[in-house]
C-alpha cells in the first residue's frame, strides 16, 4: 500500500502478508490521519509484481517470511495438481471441485512465498 506523505517527502511503501495484517495497518492510519493511495494493490501471486517489489519484499532476507508446508496426503494433492493444472484441459472444466488436499502449516492452505 502506498502511504501518501505530505509535502516533498516521497510516499511510503508497506506491504502487508494478510487481511488482518492490513486491517491493523488501515485502522493505524486512519488514527494517525493518515492517507492511502486506492485501490489498494493487490497480488496473487509472485509473477504479477515487477523486479523491485520482489527485491523489496521476497528476496530480501529481512522482510520475507518463510514457512514449512507439509502435505499429508501427497498422492490426493498430486492428483489434485495435475487434474486442474496439466495439459489436458477437458478434466478440469467438467470435474466437480475435488477435494482440496489436506495441508499442514499455517491456516487450512498453503502459504505462498
Amino acid at each position: 500500500m502506498e502511504v501518501i506523505n505530505a509535502g516533498q517527502k516521497a510516499n511510503e511503501m508497506i506491504y502487508t502478508y494478510s487481511e488482518a495484517e492490513l486491517h491493523v495497518l488501515l485502522a493505524r492510519l486512519a488514527k494517525e490521519g493518515k492517507r492511502y493511495k486506492e485501490p489498494i494493490q493487490r497480488y496473487k501471486g509472485l509473477g504479477e509484481m515487477d523486479a523491485g517489489q520482489l527485491a523489496e519484499t521476497t528476496m530480501d532476507p529481512r522482510h520475507r517470511t518463510l514457512r514449512k508446508v507439509g502435505i499429508e496426503n501427497a498422492k490426493h494433492a498430486e492428483d489434485t495438481f495435475d487434474l486442474l493444472m496439466g495439459s489436458d484441459v477437458a478434466p478440469a472444466r467438467t470435474s466437480s471441485s475435488p477435494e482440496p488436499p489436506a495441508w499442514t502449516g499455517s491456516g487450512s492452505t498453503p502459504d505462498v512465498l
